[in-house]
């Protein structure tokens, strides 16, 4: 295990540095929009754009990697990242900031996209390393991300120095990969989706991975207007951000562990949307409760036990599909779940910033309280009207992420059928990558064995010609079987009996 992970530790460094920098991101834009004085639902709206931009990606992006190289194309996304942080520090305006975050989010999908090939590569390239590569991606996905809310403290949010801090960091996420020599993944195919057939064989998943974008979206966009509004410092809410993410981080798998001991998967479920419901409600009433004197510590705790729930909405959503669904169509599933939480973390920040606008701070918990309740609602009628999955055909459960792309779900060690676009396996050898000078001495070999195997044949067909030429002359002709004499034949063999007679007669 230790080899597998130390052979993409390049790629793991890499990828850390990015998504600091794109945490950092995500916090400063949502405090400098408070500080600027954009409403609740243009902050919403603006941080919308990411998720239009990062499912409008996983249809673009595919197209440009087969163009142009994985190495290409990750360059290019991380030089635009960069770009676009910078323009984000030097342009405060919100119409702008919009269009700036939806091409934020399509340049980060197709950054996961490139990285997640290449630990796909590695993980199928080293047997029984795909479960430990794909936990260790998570966990550097989850902690770099909490780190960058911290990054926020160095300078605050109104300082240019916080855009290009997070400018450095995707730049230098960008040579520890750029200067790593991996091979060539194979070419990306883009998404095919049958979301129809995905809401009638799973519905409770469907429910459950709309409703977990829906929370975790106006979670990763509005935090820092709710922290804003109860006086929160910046370290208090890169705080509030960060334990919620170790919350969930932490007890994945032991939710999960239960879930695979239930007698119906779709209960532990309910369990986790009915548990963020509880912390939501917390959340609304701790100060009330507390009679004013609540301190940010207070909610900090709170967050931490809302993290424990809401990040195991998705995964939970993800284990029931898997066990609706054979193994060579569980990929193909989960792919359509990312779109479905994709398209909630899209529609979570308007109609979070909405409530806001309306209701005020606490119009922020209320709001996803009402996501989860509706969900826990759905599920408990679903559950009256299919029957479970027995326990001896489910699929196991694994820690699952809504921070990945199409590409990263195939590292899923549930998945069967790969996404690349790989050609039939042969005889299992393995290919090798050569240098331009052996491969010219190779296609040089390569010729040359060709061109004797041709001369090879043509000498070949010459002896077999020159033989069977030799066996047509030795041969006697064939006789042509005789035909029945005629009447005509007769008279004919007559007349030329009696004149060759009276010719020698006369000689005579």
């Amino acid at each position: 295990m230790l080899r597998s992970i130390w052979s993409i530790s390049s790629l793991l460094i890499g990828m850390g540095l990015l998504l600091v920098g794109s945490g950092l991101l995500g916090m400063v834009i949502g405090l400098r929009g408070v500080y600027e004085g954009f409403s609740n639902l243009m902050i919403g709206l603006i941080m919308s754009g990411y998720y239009v931009g990062y499912i409008a990606g996983g249809w673009i992006c595919p197209t440009l990697i087969r163009r142009v190289g994985h190495v290409r194309c990750f360059a290019s996304f991380a030089a635009l990242s960069a770009a676009l942080t910078l323009a984000f520090g030097m342009v405060v305006d919100p119409w702008v900031w919009l269009v700036l975050r939806v091409f934020n989010g399509l340049a980060l999908m197709g950054i996961y996209m490139v990285i997640e090939s290449w630990l796909n590569e590695r993980s199928q390239a080293t047997p029984g390393s795909q479960a430990s590569i794909f936990a260790v991606y998570m966990v550097v996905n989850l902690a770099t991300v909490a780190v960058g809310q911290y990054f926020v403290t160095f300078y605050g949010a109104t300082a240019i120095e916080s855009f290009i801090i997070a400018a450095i960091l995707f730049c230098m996420g960008l040579l520890p990969i750029a200067l790593t020599p991996v091979p060539q993944p194979l070419p990306i195919a883009t998404p095919s989706l049958s979301l129809g057939t995905l809401a009638r064989r799973t519905p409770s998943g469907v429910a459950g991975a709309l409703c977990s974008g829906l929370v975790l979206g106006a979670f990763w966009a509005l935090t820092a207007i709710y922290g804003r509004a109860l006086n929160f410092s910046d370290i208090d809410i890169a705080n509030f951000t960060a334990v919620a993410i170790l919350g969930g981080a932490l007890t994945q798998w032991p939710i999960g562990w239960m879930s695979d001991h239930c007698r119906d998967r779709r209960e532990m479920l309910i369990a986790v949307a009915a548990g963020a419901t509880l912390a939501l409600v917390a959340l609304s009433v701790v100060d009330t409760v507390l009679e004013g004197s609540a301190e940010p510590n207070d909610y900090i705790a709170l967050s931490f036990v809302l993290g424990i729930f809401m990040f195991s909405i998705y995964g939970m959503a993800v284990a029931q599909t898997h066990d609706r669904f054979p193994a060579n169509e569980a990929l193909e599933a989960t792919r359509g779940l990312l779109l479905l939480h994709g398209v909630g973390a899209a529609i979570g920040p308007l109609l979070s910033g909405l409530a806001m606008q309306y209701l005020g701070t606490q119009g922020f918990p209320q709001s996803m309280g009402v996501f989860t309740v509706l969900l826990v609602i759905f599920v408990w009628w679903r559950i009256h009207h299919d029957d479970p999955v027995p326990m001896e055909e489910r699929s196991p459960f694994h820690v699952a992420s809504d921070q990945v792309s199409p590409v990263g779900v195939e590292m899923d060690p549930r998945a069967d059928s790969p996404l690349s676009e790989s050609p039939p396996p042969d005889d299992g050898s393995s290919t090798e990558t050569l240098s331009p000078e052996e491969a010219a001495t190779a296609a040089a070999e390569a010729v040359a064995v060709a061109q004797n195997v041709a001369s090879e044949a043509a000498e070949a067909e010459v002896r077999q010609q020159e033989e069977a030429a030799q066996q047509t002359a030795t041969q006697p002709e064939a006789q042509s079987p005789k035909k029945p004499e005629t009447r005509w034949d007769r008279i004919r063999h007559f007349i030329r009996r009696h004149v060759t007679q009276g010719n020698n007669d006369s000689m005579d």
